[in-house]
């Protein structure tokens, strides 16, 4: 049974579609939204409809979460955990919102409407995916919280390598090489940037089209949340009053930002016309490469099976395990780390994961396998 919710978990990421009801929920949102924003002659922080609004959209937004089918696998195990899924569906409409006023006042460029939704839910995907997986199995929630709160998690230390992928990017790609499948991953990955960046990012278009406006959310945030400052006559939100309120979910994006990006810049040199040229060493100095065997050719991922049963570096491992309180390996959860440096391991059928599982066991790291 565990296999099959698995594999249904994997087919649900590989699809992406989005359900006719969740489509619907959000047009009903955007249309809310628009007519408050195209009948305003000014700021939103001072326009009663707008204000009055915003009970509505928190209900159609809460209706949007209710419906995401990844969401809806999410199951409380306790208070903690309740509190946990419903601060997570909270910090999200938050993210839904700038999504949809960027949308309603940036026309040109803009992606088609049922687009913006699926790239979203694909994001959603790349963030919990792992986390849901991992909970399912028997990871426990509040642990896995505090390991996140030891974390230094600044979206920011990321703005240089998201620069270099947007910028090497290849404008006509060789598809037979599975780096174009990392820089394909890469548009999701730069929309989830763009999306914790929050209102630094908002006069800048995503990769895959997508703006952001954050004076609705703002709004929200304000006056529903109690979070920033407001008034009779501004509502001041910063980066930070977001952050304080959201830290565990700004170091959830930050660790997933980081399994990802992470000298990632290597497997562009796989590719037989790249100089420098990847090779076996390169992987075994950073065996965190074989976590993502399929943006390497066939010959690498050979190598990768050998180097993860033992040949890799120790202390690169180590370090890494050391950054990541939970570690993917093709994107379906393989090892957890909690605040005291405890290792979990999760059932997988992937080679690769169970390569690296069975080191650790021969190493003598200290474990136990989920329930």
């Amino acid at each position: 049974m565990r296999f099959l919710v698995i594999a249904l978990l994997l087919g649900t990421l590989l699809r992406a579609t989005t359900p006719p009801a969740l489509l619907e929920i959000a047009k009903k949102l955007h249309n809310t939204m628009a007519t408050v924003i195209n009948q305003s002659n000014t700021d939103l922080t001072r326009n009663n409809a707008a204000i009055d609004s915003l009970l509505v959209i928190q209900k159609l937004a809460e209706q949007f979460f209710n419906q995401v089918p990844l969401l809806q696998r999410f199951k409380p195990r306790n208070a903690q955990e309740k509190r946990f899924i419903s601060a997570l569906k909270q910090f999200e409409m938050l993210h839904l919102f700038a999504l949809m006023n960027g949308y309603i006042n940036v026309e040109r460029r803009r992606p088609p409407f049922a687009q913006v939704i699926s790239d979203y839910l694909k994001v959603l995907d790349f963030i919990y995916a792992p986390l849901l997986q991992a909970h399912q199995e028997g990871l426990d929630l509040n642990s896995y919280t505090q390991a996140l709160s030891a974390l230094q998690s600044d979206p920011a230390d990321w703005d240089k390598m998201v620069q270099y992928f947007i910028d090497n990017q290849q404008i006509s790609p060789k598809p037979m090489l599975p780096v174009q499948a990392f820089f394909k991953d890469f548009k999701i990955v730069e929309l989830a940037y763009r999306l914790i960046r929050g209102e630094d990012q908002q006069d800048l278009f995503a990769l895959l089209g997508e703006s952001q406006d954050w004076e609705y959310a703002d709004l929200y945030a304000a006056k529903k949340l109690g979070i920033g400052q407001d008034s009779d006559i501004d509502v001041i939100v910063g980066t930070d009053d977001y952050y304080d309120r959201y830290a565990p979910f700004y170091a959830q994006y930050s660790t997933r930002l980081v399994e990802f990006l992470y000298e990632s810049y290597y497997y562009t040199f796989d590719d037989p016309l790249s100089s420098p040229q990847l090779d076996i060493p390169t992987l075994q100095q950073h065996p965190q490469l074989c976590f993502k065997p399929q943006y390497l050719r066939q010959k690498f991922k050979q190598a990768c099976l050998d180097i993860l049963k033992g040949t890799y570096k120790t202390q690169a491992l180590e370090n890494y395990l050391k950054t990541i309180p939970l570690v993917s390996v093709e994107n379906t959860a393989c090892l957890a780390r909690n605040a005291q440096g405890k290792i979990q391991k999760f059932t997988s059928q992937n080679p690769f994961c169970l390569a690296l599982q069975n080191s650790l066991n021969n190493r003598g790291v200290h474990a136990h396998h989920s329930l």
